[in-house]
């Protein structure tokens, strides 16, 4: 009987156990190499912007910082100081506290007025055009005021037998608050000084140290905290703007990722209203040299105008342009600010600048770590109520 030949058929659970060929495994590896690298990239490009994002937003919240600490300074600048414009008034305007030496003090505070803060008098408001040289110009500013509800009235000096000084009364003043002292006689004609003690029947106080000279007037300036001789100013180098006690030698810092502050004052006109934006140089006749000896051009004194310049924070690597090429976030990106009028060298409301070629320009240097940051630009204007009050 002939052999028959079986024929046996895989079954479905052996094809399927058959796998796959090296080409289909290659294919399938390249297709999901393929979306890995799209999905990593946009994972990438997604955390980009949303850094670029935050660190935009972290500018605009230290801008808005800075903008508020500036604006109360400024507003109360001149309080004590220049509530009468009678003659006491005159004596404390333009007198010379004899603050110490800035040698120790940090960039740029040490480069104040050439570092020698024993020629700075009382002023409510005083500006020094770029004193480092910077680029772009940093200017430094000058703040003075007491703290408004001592006061503000001058007390003539009945008589003074060491730290005791007599005067008419001594409302307003308290054990440990701050006076201003006038002492005409003295190379250092005023002082600021710590009352330590007032008598019970109101007319004599003791001060923490006796006058150089016999003293003429007594200003009452009130609580040390909310007395304020500062200066402030950007130190460039670490694009951090900080404030410098004149009365303690101490310096805080305010906020990081400030390139530059420039500013200007608004003077007033005849009319008492605010009539130019004059530059802090001594070709307008404003340079802090020029204030400090004329009372009356500082009394006209009605607003600040300030610009910042903030950097973001983010240090960003080099993008392509449109022909592939590789460029920095800022390269060849202009800003500007105290921007006119076209055609003109007046603002919007028509007032006019003085000394001062406007629009101010700055492009980041090429090559250099500033074209790797992004930056903002914030202008603003302070009045100065106690300076409108006497104007």
């Amino acid at each position: 009987m002939p052999l028959k030949t079986v024929r046996h058929f895989p079954s479905h659970a052996t094809l399927r156990q058959r796998g796959l060929t090296l080409i289909e495994l290659m294919v399938a590896m390249l297709i999901g190499l393929l979306l890995a690298l799209a999905m990593v990239s946009a994972l990438m490009f997604g955390e980009a912007q949303r850094r670029t994002t935050s660190a935009g937003s972290d500018t605009d919240q230290s801008g808005a910082y800075v903008a508020s600490v500036l604006d109360t300074a400024l507003r109360n600048a001149g309080s004590d100081l220049m509530r009468s414009a009678g003659p006491l008034s005159a004596q404390v305007l333009g007198c010379n506290p004899g603050f110490a030496a800035a040698t120790s003090a940090p960039t740029p505070f040490n480069q104040f007025l050439g570092g020698n803060l024993g020629n700075l008098s009382v002023a409510p408001v005083l500006i020094e055009s770029n004193p480092t040289n910077a680029s772009p110009p940093t200017d430094i500013l000058a703040v003075m005021s007491g703290s408004g509800a001592a006061g503000g009235i001058p007390r003539t000096v009945l008589g003074a037998a060491g730290a005791t000084l007599t005067l008419p009364n001594t409302i307003g003043i308290a054990a440990n608050s701050r006076v201003l002292i006038d002492q005409p006689n003295s190379s250092a004609n005023c002082s600021i000084q710590t009352v330590t003690a007032v008598n019970a029947g109101g007319t004599t106080l003791t001060l923490s140290a006796a006058p150089a000279s016999n003293p003429s007037i007594v200003l009452p300036l009130g609580d040390p905290s909310e007395v304020q001789f500062q200066l402030f100013g950007v130190d460039r180098a670490t694009a951090t703007l900080a404030s410098y006690d004149l009365l303690t030698n101490t310096s805080r810092p305010m906020a990081s990722n400030v390139v530059a502050m420039q500013a200007l004052y608004g003077v007033a006109g005849s009319n008492g209203q605010l009539a130019q934006w004059v530059a802090p140089t001594a070709a307008s006749g404003y340079d802090p040299q020029t204030l400090m000896a004329d009372q009356d051009k500082l009394r006209q004194i009605v607003a600040v105008r300030i610009a910042l310049i903030l950097q973001s924070a983010l240090y960003e690597k080099d993008a392509t342009d449109d022909n592939g090429q590789k460029v920095a976030v800022s390269a060849g990106r202009q800003l500007s600010w105290f921007n006119p009028v076209a055609e003109t060298n007046t603002d919007l409301t028509g007032i006019q600048f003085i000394g001062l070629s406007v629009p101010q320009t700055w492009t980041p240097a090429a090559d250099t770590a500033d074209e790797h940051h992004r930056y903002k630009v914030i202008e603003f204007v302070v009045p100065m109520r106690n300076s409108m009050i006497v104007n």
